[in-house]
């Protein structure tokens, strides 16, 4: 597992995100799953049957070069879902996983700008990095209101994993493999802000309501990039 890590990080690092992600990639080393499903404490667990506020769909982004969608998800791997053990911090399970996933989207963003061959690929990058940055310092003041650190760097594993993927493709492979997966992760955080409006405490549900045509409107842009990209959107 920590040889891995170091080989992911040594692709990032020409793309200047290793500073962001070296941080995370250490503390996983030091506190990978203790044996009882959960990992670094925070109640992150792979959880296929309870999915209170994840991914309807439990798509999964673990893709290798070579392997189909389905060949992917039959070969395992963590949904973008958190599950806490105590039910009773359902608040704080939404601002993590919000602020995770809008992580994710902006090293996603950083390495479509340095490795797509398509100028709307980089376009959009560019816009995610814009745009999730953005709602990552709006997340970071809720976060402090209810008691948590802000987060700027995916915490999941699965995330690691799509960005880890990412960089093993340049060019219109590249182009291709990050519309498909910007077209899951966009459906999946509007599932997930769309959750924060009916769920969420008042101060919360009014962000994720406020939010949620900016993500709409970054659905739409992907759903037909992908298209032009010749992306594969089957089984998503």
């Amino acid at each position: 597992m920590k040889l891995e890590r170091r080989r992911f990080l040594s692709g990032l690092a020409t793309t200047g995100l290793v500073l962001l992600l070296a941080p995370a990639v250490a503390r996983a080393d030091d506190d990978d799953d203790n044996g009882d499903g959960y990992r670094n404490g925070g109640g992150y667990r792979n959880n296929h049957e309870n999915r209170p506020n994840g991914n309807p769909s439990g798509n999964n982004i673990t893709d290798q070069p070579g392997q189909s969608y389905q060949q992917s998800r039959q070969a395992g791997g963590e949904s973008r879902e958190t599950v806490y053990e105590s039910a009773e911090k359902p608040a704080k399970n939404w601002l993590v996983e919000a602020m995770s996933g809008n992580a994710t989207e902006v090293a996603a963003g950083a390495l479509a700008q340095e490795r797509g061959a398509s100028q709307e690929v980089k376009q959009f990058g560019q816009r995610m990095v814009t745009d999730h940055s953005q709602e990552l310092d709006a997340l970071a003041d809720l976060a402090r209101k209810y008691g948590l650190d802000p987060i700027r760097e995916p915490v999941m594993m699965e995330q690691w994993t799509l960005l880890k993927n990412l960089t093993m493709y340049s060019g219109q492979d590249f182009d291709r493999f990050y519309a498909r997966t910007m077209v899951q992760e966009h459906r999946t955080d509007v599932h997930h802000y769309e959750m924060g409006v009916k769920e969420q405490p008042k101060d919360i549900a009014s962000h994720a309501n406020e939010t949620l045509p900016i993500l709409r409107d970054h659905l739409a842009m992907i759903e037909e990039i992908a298209g032009k990209v010749g992306a594969d959107l089957s089984g998503t």
